[in-house]
């Protein structure tokens, strides 16, 4: 995030927090999926992905005791097309709301596996 700044004050689910907003840093956040797409497609050039976000905004709640995230909230928009076939326009939006820190984690591997061939992109 670059140029944060105080945005508010809310309570989230019992507990005080702080909104802090700001810029995605284009240079870090292709550096970031520069990586992700040699794994799962074609590679492409950081550089190619850096221009191709056109606006990134991250929203924070972070509460005002414990310094925790309570709620993250990030915007994507820009113009894939030419990085790999088949991108075309960015719009993504990325809400997240985190809770029961240090709750023991179950995680179950899914019954069947996903095929090789595709790729899952999560939020």
């Amino acid at each position: 995030m670059t140029d944060p700044v105080e945005a508010g004050r809310e309570e989230i689910d019992g507990t005080d927090t702080v909104k802090i907003t700001g810029a995605i840093d284009a240079a870090a956040a292709s550096t970031t999926s520069a990586r992700c797409w040699e794994r799962t497609r074609a590679p492409c050039r950081r550089a190619d992905l850096e221009a191709a976000l056109q606006e990134g905004v991250v929203e924070a709640w972070i509460g005002t005791e414990d310094l925790r995230p309570r709620r993250v909230h990030i915007v994507l928009k820009g113009d894939g097309t030419g990085l790999v076939e088949g991108v075309g326009p960015i719009d993504s939006t990325s809400p997240a709301t985190l809770s029961a820190f240090d709750e023991p984690v179950d995680i179950q591997a899914p019954a069947t596996p996903a095929s090789s061939t595709s790729t899952s992109w999560a939020a």
